[in-house]
């Protein structure tokens, strides 16, 4: 895809942070960085652990396996120590070492906000993103930080967004019209970017000549567009289209909320609740499976039907688990405001 829920991650990570930290860092900043750089550890320690741990794991794999052959790391030592730095990561769960660098900026971050200082962090986040994006190895860092910090900076101005967005009929349209590009422009980009080459991978053999030379004159359309979009070095074609989609899709939640917590269940808000137990239960399970399942050349039916059966599994598995650790949760610090 154009833009994913990676982005997505990272910019309700940082809306999060100015909007509950931001009020807190000028009257009470020692507590304040004290309890962010506490978040920052245990990120940091999931991901030092995430990581050795996957990496041992993949090192027994026999011969055949898919994980088997695409350790990174060329020895023990190399592993230790990559991780550490967080130079090196393995697995599902790469995400934690970049948000634990950028959970130890943010104190600053939010004192510079606090002090109106909102466009230094601006122009710093975008140097960094504009010259280091592409140098090994911190591009992950450089490439992604930018999304995080406009997230803090958005997060801590929030009330005062939403407020001048619907000041006015003309700007209540703007913000409609925006969330009608939005959504279109996601389901074409959808279709655009999965069906041809599905079709071409997947249905080769029932599809005349003609229809096969269409499909890959699309498909060579959709490979070089693709390369304005790229992933690693978050491309400003990007960093546009992924902004439009979040805005569209935030309005959306935002008016709705009410309505979409009631028809599902609560799922979403305990979901979204423990957030850093979801991802880190989730990338286990999905290393797991990726250790496990054969690997393909390309999409095909018996395939996807496969992974949508896991995928549908592993959600499930995921909830009952944030159910019952949210129980013990609750059980343990009624236990602690008891004995208080």
């Amino acid at each position: 895809m154009v833009a994913s829920a990676a982005e997505g991650f990272f910019i309700i990570s940082g809306i999060l942070v100015g909007y509950i930290y931001g009020p807190r860092i000028l009257h009470s900043t020692r507590r304040t960085t004290l309890k962010i750089w506490k978040r920052a550890f245990l990120l940091y320690a999931l991901a030092v652990s995430f990581t050795l741990l996957y990496s041992l794991w993949a090192s027994f794999l026999p011969e055949g396996y898919s994980r088997s052959s695409t350790l990174l790391a060329s020895s023990v030592g190399d592993a230790i120590l990559g991780a550490l730095s967080l130079t090196y990561t393995y697995g599902w769960a790469d995400f934690l070492s970049r948000y634990a660098v950028f959970m130890l900026a943010a104190p600053l971050t939010l004192w510079l906000i606090a002090k109106r200082k909102a466009y230094i962090v601006l122009i710093v986040s975008g140097l960094i993103w504009l010259l280091f994006r592409e140098v090994t190895p911190w591009l992950i860092f450089a490439a992604w930080q930018v999304i995080f910090f406009a997230g803090v900076v958005i997060g801590y101005y929030l009330p005062k967004i939403e407020s001048e967005a619907k000041k006015t009929n003309n700007r209540k349209c703007a913000l409609k019209l925006l969330v009608y590009i939005s959504v279109t422009s996601f389901i074409l980009t959808a279709i655009f970017i999965a069906i041809p080459p599905l079709l071409l991978l997947s249905f080769d053999t029932i599809i005349n000549n003609d229809v096969t030379n269409i499909l890959n004159r699309i498909n060579g359309v959709r490979e070089h567009i693709l390369i304005y979009f790229d992933k690693s070095t978050m491309s400003v074609c990007r960093l546009t289209v992924g902004a439009l989609w979040f805005v569209g899709l935030y309005t959306i939640f935002r008016k709705h909320e009410i309505i979409i917590n009631k028809r599902s269940r609560g799922i979403l808000l305990l979901l979204g609740q423990y957030s850093l137990f979801v991802y880190s239960t989730q990338a286990f399970l999905i290393f797991t499976i990726d250790t496990f399942l054969p690997t393909t050349s390309g999409p095909n039916p018996p395939f996807i039907l496969l992974n949508t059966l896991f995928g549908i599994l592993s959600a499930t598995l995921i909830y009952i688990i944030t159910k019952l650790y949210a129980k013990r949760t609750t059980v343990y610090t009624r236990l602690r405001q008891l004995l208080a």
